[in-house]
């Protein structure tokens, strides 16, 4: 338990509304200037990831950052975390989900929120290929439901090196989160999701002719982009067997390592399903009355985000010096 290194949270007055919070945060957060070393591995299935680092010299601690959807290592909120860990003198790296790194991945899918293989395939990378004694795990929305559910998967066997895990704004039940997001109140966030996935589409088609984009137009959530797209591509039956199957929400039980589990209920990406009571042992969850998603900030200039502060304090209290 984290106990008293948790202070409560109390955002700027005109920031007490999930939207205005959620949409705010994301115009005023300044993404700063980091010196990224780009490093491509090749996973099983002949695909590629883009890994993003900045290794401190000398440090021991590695922080493993997992971005949002449609998001990348250049997202603001990813590289104000990297900075606060160049300014700790740990290292850090941002891995970009497959199509993400700014180039088109080679496969005709690509990521999808329940991908852990994916991260599993990066740990592995780091384990083999690097001597940090103590990693970290970040995961920031749809990173955090990928980075819970590869930590449930492990279980018991989790890598020792790993010392914990944080999430931030975590749909962990994706069925739910594709139902809150289909509100009439949030059509500004999914026809925005929406734009982004059509225009990687556009570039998939010219390596992939059989990809069908006809009528795209008629697709209005994710209900029927997932049903469209992201379930076929992936193997499963719809989108409902693909929202059951990657939902971070089963896999919790098993998680077997410190994580901590942070969001806001006045989040409008999530629902009621997307705030799991801590049964584990090993989890700690701490929901905020206001926030809103991968929100936090703590003044009106976006200089102070609190839940930045909640995960390094988090990881000071776990790791070994």
């Amino acid at each position: 338990m984290i106990g008293p290194i948790l202070k409560a949270y109390s955002p700027p007055f005109l920031l007490r509304n999930g939207h205005a919070h959620t949409i705010y945060a994301n115009l005023i957060r300044s993404a700063p200037a980091l010196d990224y070393t780009r490093e491509r591995i090749l996973v099983s299935d002949g695909d590629f990831l883009d890994l993003d680092l900045v290794e401190a010299e000398g440090s021991e601690v590695l922080f493993i950052f997992s971005h949002g959807l449609e998001g990348s290592s250049q997202a603001g909120y990813i590289k104000r975390l990297v900075k606060k860990c160049v300014e700790r003198n740990y290292s850090a790296l941002a891995w970009n989900f497959r199509g993400c790194s700014g180039e088109p991945n080679r496969k005709l899918y690509s990521y999808h929120s329940g991908k852990s293989e994916d991260l599993r395939s990066v740990v592995e990378h780091v384990l083999n290929n690097k001597s940090y004694s103590q990693i970290f795990l970040v995961g920031i929305s749809a990173g955090g439901n990928m980075t819970l559910k590869y930590l449930g998967e492990e279980g018991e066997g989790y890598p020792s090196s790993i010392v914990g895990a944080s999430t931030i704004s975590v749909p962990c039940d994706l069925e739910g989160c594709a139902k809150a997001l289909a509100r009439s109140g949030n059509k500004i966030y999914m026809k925005r999701f929406l734009n982004d996935l059509y225009l990687k589409l556009v570039e998939k088609k010219r390596h992939f002719p059989e990809l069908d984009l006809s009528d795209y137009d008629t697709i209005k959530n994710f209900y029927d982009y997932d049903n469209r797209f992201t379930a076929p591509q992936n193997g499963y039956s719809d989108c409902y067997q693909y929202w059951k199957a990657n939902s971070s929400l089963a896999f919790i039980k098993d998680i077997a390592c410190p994580a901590l589990l942070l969001s806001s209920y006045d989040d409008p990406f999530l629902s009621e399903t997307c705030y799991p009571d801590a049964h584990a042992p090993h989890i700690q969850t701490v929901y905020t009355p206001y926030g809103g998603h991968v929100g936090h900030l703590s003044d009106y200039l976006g200089r102070v985000c609190w839940y930045e502060d909640i995960l390094f304090k988090y990881f000071d209290h776990l790791r070994v010096v």
